[in-house]
């Protein structure tokens, strides 16, 4: 994908990845399934229709990434998988940074009364060691937000999904214009809407046909939207 269109491919992760990826992968920016308890511990909530990542598939996949991947790999996690995803992405010989809090206030509530409620996920972020990246600049150490009142496009998407504000600025720290950010976890496209925003090229991966459909659509009507910033390309469609 030379030019800047955005796209989102029905495929597997674990089994088409590689083969997708034809060019520089600038950045892995992922919101991979969690950990069976986060599953089912959000299940009284809501609905979230995919299933939990095992730590054995988050070694396999996260080796994947670390290895395709030129640049940043960034990956939210819940807190139980943080040790097996930083684990899997320090491979490659990449610096694993400490995780970086991705706090939503008021996200959610205990509806038993027992405890603080579940407001954070957390970022695993690597890089090569590599003087290009030692001096890349000073990030924050956290992302804090409100919940609110989710428009329509955002009350549309699947339980799991992330703010357009938060991807936003992990796209915007952690890449350059004109790269191609990757996600294998596509969802949404949240990170592909943030990516076009950006003048960033997308490439995602969604295992749902149609959600992938849906996906596509939605960042090619954006990217429609947007068109503005891309003088040098065709409209989308």
């Amino acid at each position: 994908m030379s030019s800047f269109r955005p796209r989102i491919y029905c495929a597997d992760a674990f089994a088409d990845l590689e083969g997708l990826i034809t060019e520089r992968c600038a950045a892995i920016i992922t919101d991979p399934p969690y950990s069976e308890r986060t599953h089912k511990g959000s299940s009284a909530l809501t609905t979230i229709p995919y299933a939990s990542i095992s730590h054995a598939q988050a070694e396999e996949i996260g080796r994947t990434f670390a290895r395709v991947c030129v640049g940043w790999v960034c990956v939210f996690c819940d807190h139980t998988m943080i040790d097996t995803w930083s684990r899997a992405l320090a491979s490659s010989r990449r610096y694993v940074f400490a995780p970086i809090a991705c706090v939503t206030i008021g996200r959610t509530v205990r509806i038993r009364g027992d405890g603080p409620a579940s407001w954070t996920d957390y970022l695993i972020v690597s890089r090569h060691r590599t003087k290009e990246f030692s001096q890349w600049g000073a990030l924050p150490g956290a992302y804090v937000g409100t919940r609110g009142t989710a428009p329509a496009s955002e009350r549309e998407r699947q339980a799991g999904d992330k703010s357009d504000a938060l991807m936003a600025a992990i796209v915007r720290d952690y890449t350059r214009p004109g790269d191609l950010v990757v996600d294998p976890f596509a969802g949404s496209g949240t990170t592909g809407a943030a990516s076009v925003s950006l003048r960033r090229r997308f490439l995602g991966l969604e295992i749902d046909p149609d959600r992938a459909r849906t996906s596509d659509r939605r960042i090619g009507d954006f990217y429609d939207s947007m068109s503005w910033l891309y003088p040098e390309t065709k409209r989308y469609g």
